[in-house]
């Protein structure tokens, strides 16, 4: 009797569970999806943390005068001695793509930084300033990939430059630089952006060699593609429901049928 009471507990608990699955599955359809935000910056910062983050921006706040005040004046400096001495740029460009990687003058690094500055800044004039220290870096970065890549370039023009080390310690600067400093790219600019980020969005999906870093090594494309991308399996809430009723159901029948099973012996009386 205590066995067959165990199982009718765990019977009566499967089938709660499968009714508020089966409801949450019902309300899936009523559930409204987010529309894609439109604006800029929404990367990190939305235009909503702009007033408190300008009123941190002061030499009142001993972080900001001590640090982040600091670190910008010595990026005007390298950015008009080593980037663009003179307002043009340097013929000998201090960061040499790929093989640049580990330079500590960085291209998108100074850009990204640049482009912050122009969000937080309390003076619109220095915000505009920097915006254009920003266009102008990530610019030059974009132009030479843009023009490099699918050639035997080893530098700008390399894939891997989505891939390994600069993308590892400097990857999020590009992505952030043109979210910040969005409305400062012309149609053209996001022509060569966009053609850049798809070029490097297939190096990822491609070339990247995670699965052979964790010992996947000589595994078929099918496989391959799967461990990189799970999400393939199981894409959203609605898919995890229905796996979960289906398990459930599977555990609900198999206590039913061993229940029966055991009254069917004699066991249980």
């Amino acid at each position: 009797m205590k066995t067959a009471f165990k199982l009718s507990q765990l019977c009566c608990r499967h089938l709660q569970l499968i009714v508020v699955a089966a409801l949450c599955l019902g309300l899936q359809p009523c559930l409204t999806k987010a529309s894609p935000v439109t604006t800029h910056p929404r990367l990190w910062i939305t235009s909503a943390d702009l007033p408190r983050l300008r009123s941190w921006a002061t030499s009142a706040n001993p972080m900001y005068a001590s640090a982040t005040s600091k670190t910008l004046q010595e990026a005007i400096s390298t950015y008009n001695t080593q980037f663009f001495p003179g307002g043009t740029a340097n013929p000998t460009w201090p960061d040499e793509g790929l093989t640049g990687s580990g330079n500590a003058i960085v291209t998108e690094s100074y850009a990204e930084f640049f482009a912050f500055n122009s969000l937080i800044d309390p003076d619109s004039s220095k915000r505009a300033t920097y915006a254009t220290y920003a266009y102008n870096l990530i610019m030059y970065a974009f132009n030479q990939i843009y023009s490099k890549m699918n050639t035997n370039d080893q530098n700008w023009g390399n894939s891997m430059m989505a891939i390994y080390d600069r993308a590892r310690w400097q990857g999020e600067a590009f992505p952030l630089t043109v979210d910040w400093i969005y409305n400062k790219f012309t149609t053209a600019d996001k022509v060569k952006i966009q053609k850049v980020f798809l070029y490097w969005d297939n190096a990822i999906n491609t070339n990247y060699r995670s699965p052979i870093d964790h010992g996947l090594n000589g595994v078929g494309d099918v496989l391959r593609s799967h461990v990189m991308r799970p999400t393939t399996i199981i894409r959203g809430p609605l898919e995890i429901l229905c796996f979960i009723l289906f398990v459930l159901m599977l555990r609900t029948i198999r206590l039913l049928m061993r229940q029966k099973i055991l009254f069917r012996s004699g066991e249980i009386r």
